[in-house]
């Protein structure tokens, strides 16, 4: 197919267009939080939840709170540095560190409330409640 035709044509503006929407999920550009100036939400709700677990094993995993806070968001810098230093195709993002660090403090806070509702349902603060038609 010769660019100067008018498939040619019509397929190279589909195959920018697809290039430009992958560029903009991984917040390829400039500017402090995303790369394209942008937060790039499509790709950065996905990193929320891929740290949350580790927010949940940093609440079953210390005891204090001065531990759990710091530990949960520590990851975050950790792989952003590595994407750095090992040149891996993937960007260093302020925004990636701080999304992350959400997810990890999200996670934290499932945990508390799961198991704050855990140890009210076994003192029997809400099971005397079920069924209670006053409710």
């Amino acid at each position: 197919m010769e660019p100067e035709s008018p498939a040619g044509a019509a397929a190279l503006e589909t195959v920018a267009k697809e290039l430009a929407w992958q560029g903009g999920l991984r917040g390829e550009g400039g500017g402090a939080l995303g790369t394209t100036g942008e937060l790039a939400p499509q790709g950065r709700v996905l990193n929320t939840p891929l740290f949350v677990p580790v927010g949940v094993a940093a609440f079953f995993a210390f005891s204090s709170w001065s531990a759990r806070l710091p530990f949960a968001p520590r990851p975050s810098p950790t792989i952003e540095a590595t994407q750095w230093a090992t040149a891996s195709g993937r960007l260093a993002d302020t925004g990636d560190l701080l999304v992350n660090s959400v997810g990890a403090l999200v996670g934290t806070l499932m945990a508390l409330l799961a198991a704050g509702l855990t140890s009210l349902v076994r003192a029997g603060g809400m099971v005397s409640r079920v069924g209670d038609p006053r409710l």
